[in-house]
């Protein structure tokens, strides 16, 4: 008889698994993303696994006080289960347990609780497409706090009403708060092979998303690059805030009517919505929907080239002090009457250009030099019966 070595073995006994902890990951008005792990199988397969959600004030979801959420993805290389949770309700506090299953039973771990805010939080960048998910486009208003990267901003552009190839969508995202994000470093180009960089708000960021209408910047920008809300139609505000150190133009935008600087910034203010030098003395972006009469600060010495341009303000009056204005200033613009201080001495070139419906221009007594190119031309003048006053 032959016999081999002897082995010994312990069968395993049938048990039912057994939930590991949830972690929430992120959160938003309408959404979350939990995480969460099965501690022990129980010695046979999982046969269903994910988490049970219920409201804490006892409500409602559909018709049951308790939904029941199945994975159906697989575990990451950390042993971690990932569930997005979408059509919840905002500031609602909510109860979530784990739950895992083979084919001994069903294990349910310890619940953790959460409140869906109006402020949308991410913790790690890239998270937002993952975050809103089906939700993306019922979103009207939108606060986030958390880091967000390219791919973010891809998604941040869809919900406005404009993807990153600059197609319509179905987005109605009309006001957005970024007070609480940071932009950062990576992800894929957002708009027109643009990337992000850290803490600048970059070219075409947001461009002809035509559905915005309020955006409030992060605190830690500390650049806007031109054309960043180019062609933004419905865009009346935009907050800038105080680590701001460069500004640049966005063109296109009709109904912008305020460029409010928060306190402290050193190099930018503003007045009546309108974006000056940190020392109140230069005009450096007049909101295009603004209208009627305007009355420059007594504190501007300077207004740049095209400062005015394609504005449809009708009335402008410039107090003593002014001392120089830009080239073609009020190009375009739907200005009807100018009043300019004997400050000024010298009109550049093409300060009244394509100004169709200008009729009088008061010029200061100490005018020196009419620029060439001032209006439209002679013929333009004597059609409409311009008047240069001196």
């Amino acid at each position: 008889m032959l016999s081999g070595e002897q082995l010994s073995f312990t069968t395993q006994s049938n048990a039912k698994p057994t939930a590991g902890e949830v972690t929430v990951l992120g959160i938003s008005p309408l959404s979350a993303i939990v995480s969460y792990s099965i501690s022990e199988t129980g010695g046979d397969p999982i046969t269903e696994s994910g988490c049970y959600l219920s409201r804490q004030d006892g409500g409602t979801m559909g018709d049951a006080t308790t939904i029941k959420l199945v994975q159906t993805g697989d575990a990451d290389d950390n042993g971690m289960f990932r569930l997005r949770i979408g059509g919840l309700q905002p500031e609602v506090a909510y109860s979530i347990r784990p739950f895992a299953a083979n084919k001994n039973g069903e294990d349910v771990g310890e619940a953790v609780s959460f409140v869906t805010t109006s402020t949308s939080i991410i913790n790690d960048a890239g998270q937002l497409t993952e975050l809103v998910g089906d939700d993306k486009y019922r979103f009207t208003t939108l606060s986030i706090a958390g880091f967000l990267n390219g791919d973010d901003l891809r998604t941040l552009r869809d919900m406005a009403g404009c993807d990153n190839e600059g197609k319509a969508t179905a987005g109605q995202l009309s006001d957005i708060d970024l007070s609480g994000a940071q932009i950062a470093e990576g992800g894929k180009a957002y708009a027109e092979g643009h990337f992000t960089q850290t803490n600048v708000v970059g070219k075409a960021i947001l461009a002809s998303c035509e559905k915005l209408k309020r955006i409030v910047l992060p605190l830690q920008t500390t650049k806007i690059e031109a054309d960043a809300f180019r062609n933004c139609s419905s865009l009346h505000t935009i907050e800038v805030p105080t680590l701001v150190e460069s500004i640049e133009t966005s063109a296109g935008c009709t109904a912008l009517t305020e460029i409010n600087v928060q306190a402290g910034n050193s190099h930018y203010s503003s007045k009546d919505g309108v974006l000056l030098s940190g020392d109140g003395k230069s005009i450096l972006w007049f909101p295009m929907g603004k209208e009627g009469e305007y009355t420059l600060p007594s504190t501007v010495t300077t207004v740049g080239d095209y400062a005015f341009r394609n504005c449809r303000i009708e009335t402008f009056h410039f107090a003593d002090g002014l001392t120089s204005i830009g080239k073609y200033a009020f190009y375009n613009s739907s200005v009807k009457e100018v009043s300019l201080p004997s400050t000024v001495k010298q009109i550049p070139t093409g300060l009244f250009q394509k100004c169709a419906d200008l009729t009088t221009v008061h010029l200061g007594k100490n005018t020196e030099l009419l620029g060439d190119y001032v209006s439209v031309s002679y013929t333009h003048l004597r059609a409409h019966e311009t008047t240069l006053h001196l």
